[in-house]
């Protein structure tokens, strides 16, 4: 059942909206067609191929993907499956008011191959793309190009420390982000949203990182460390917290399932 609530998400009324009715009813009919690999493999991986070049539509705004040349540019092929992340789960932005946030500045910890930055640049002022392997940035420049943004910025480097789920194997950038400088610098003239998806070394950020300037967060929680510590560090800055599990679901403040936190300064937000 939970995996299959999980699924259905990436069918709900989000992902109707986002690709229209006819690329909706290829997804659904590539999904009917693969179902049986699909329920085998548990995941949604076999819809990867379903589009080479997709256009979403996302807070009125629209935005163009060219998946086959990212996952080309990358030597990945789950371009499709944080298109559905991001756009039809709407996992980062769902419970916040995007019309807020035209005047913030996005910070995009974890921004891999800027399908979240491409969001977040149509609803925020600038977007900071903070990404561990600079082997993504031609991707987050593509994507930009595509959809003629101009608004962002790549900073290569480890936030916190390299997650448990990353292999030493990979290549990255040995520059260490001086997070709290990086807010202090974007924050001096307009106010700060933390998306967080570090895979693992959000622990390690959360032992570091003043949140005096930063206004509203976005988190993916990984296992591995002291979730409670986390919270209970936004918590005593005075934001409002909001706790959801897997299949996006509110759940409970002490919840040992938690997997995605919102956040946002009570005074401030509004």
């Amino acid at each position: 059942m939970t995996i299959l609530k999980k699924f259905l998400l990436n069918f709900g009324r989000n992902a109707f909206l986002s690709l229209g009715t006819i690329n909706y009813i290829v997804l659904l009919f590539n999904f009917l067609l693969k179902i049986k690999k699909i329920f085998q493999l548990k995941k949604l991986t076999p819809l990867d191929n379903t589009f080479n070049k997709i256009s979403i539509n996302y807070n009125k705004k629209k935005y163009f993907i060219n998946i086959s040349k990212l996952n080309k540019l990358c030597s990945e092929r789950d371009t499709f499956g944080l298109i559905r992340e991001i756009f039809f789960r709407n996992v980062y932005l769902k419970n916040f008011n995007v019309s807020n946030f035209n005047k913030f500045i996005c910070i995009d910890l974890g921004s891999n191959r800027g399908i979240f930055s491409l969001m977040a640049s149509k609803i925020f002022k600038t977007v900071i793309c903070v990404e561990l392997q600079s082997k993504y940035n031609k991707c987050v420049h593509e994507i930009m190009l595509s959809n003629h943004q101009k608004n962002y910025k790549i900073i290569n480097g480890v936030i916190g420390e390299l997650g448990m789920n990353i292999s030493n194997k990979l290549e990255f950038s040995q520059n260490k982000i001086d997070i709290n400088q990086l807010i202090k610098n974007e924050a001096d003239k307009h106010k700060v949203f933390l998306k967080i998806d570090i895979e693992g070394g959000e622990f390690k950020l959360f032992e570091e990182i003043n949140l005096d300037l930063v206004e509203a967060i976005s988190m993916e929680l990984h296992k591995g460390g002291d979730i409670e510590y986390i919270l209970d560090k936004i918590k005593n800055k005075n934001f409002f917290i909001e706790c959801f599990n897997d299949q996006l679901e509110k759940i409970n403040y002490q919840s040992s399932t938690i997997t995605f936190i919102k956040a946002r300064k009570i005074i401030n937000y509004y």
